[in-house]
C-alpha cells in the first residue's frame, strides 16, 4: 500500500511513491527480452517485489542520477546500470559504485550512500536494446551534471528524472 503502479500502456508502468515527501516516481520499461527501471526510489520501502509482480523479464535498473530519493532503493536490484562519465567511474573502489555524499544528499534523511556492483556502463548517446524496444541514452545535465534522460523514439516517450519537475527545486 506504499507504492502506486499506473499502467501507462505501451508496456510502460510509472511506479509511485505518493506518501514520501519528495513523491518520487519510477519507471519499468519493458522490451520483448528484458526490461529496465529508471530510477530504483527512494528505498525507504523495497520497490522489488512491485518490480517483480509487474515482470518476470530481467530487469536492468539505471538511476537518472545520484540524488537518494532516486538512487536509495538500488541495493535490492542485481543488475545495475550506470551512466558512463568520468566523475562516476571514478567513484569505483574495490569493483563497487558508491556515490559521494554531495551526489546523493542522502543527509537530509539520515540515510548512507548505497555501494553496488555496476554491470553495464552506458555511455551517452548509447542505445540500450531491451528486445523490440530501443532506448537511447541522452546526457542531460542541469538538474546534476550526471543526469541522463532516456528517449524512446519509436514510442514518443522521453524518461527524465528530476529534469523535468512539477514545481520548483531547492539545492
Amino acid at each position: 500500500d506504499y507504492f502506486v503502479v499506473q499502467d501507462l500502456g505501451a508496456n510502460t508502468f510509472a511506479i509511485g511513491e505518493p506518501r514520501y515527501y519528495q513523491a518520487n516516481y519510477s519507471y519499468l520499461i519493458l522490451g520483448e527480452k528484458r526490461a529496465l527501471l529508471f530510477d530504483a526510489g527512494s528505498g525507504t520501502r523495497n520497490m522489488r517485489p512491485v518490480v517483480d509482480a509487474l515482470t518476470h523479464l530481467p530487469v536492468t535498473v539505471l538511476p537518472s542520477h545520484l540524488h537518494y530519493d532516486h538512487l536509495g532503493g538500488i541495493s535490492a536490484f542485481d543488475h545495475v546500470a550506470m551512466v558512463d562519465l568520468e566523475e562516476t567511474r571514478a567513484r569505483v573502489a574495490n569493483g563497487r559504485f558508491r556515490p559521494s555524499r554531495y551526489d546523493f544528499l542522502g543527509m537530509f534523511d539520515g540515510l548512507q550512500a548505497p555501494s553496488v556492483e555496476v554491470s553495464d556502463w552506458v555511455k551517452p548517446g548509447s542505445s540500450i536494446d531491451l528486445g523490440g524496444r530501443l532506448l537511447t541514452v541522452l546526457a542531460t545535465p542541469g538538474h546534476t551534471s550526471q543526469s541522463v534522460s532516456l528517449l524512446d523514439l519509436s514510442a514518443g516517450w522521453l524518461f527524465t528524472g528530476d529534469l523535468i519537475y512539477p514545481t520548483m527545486l531547492y539545492a
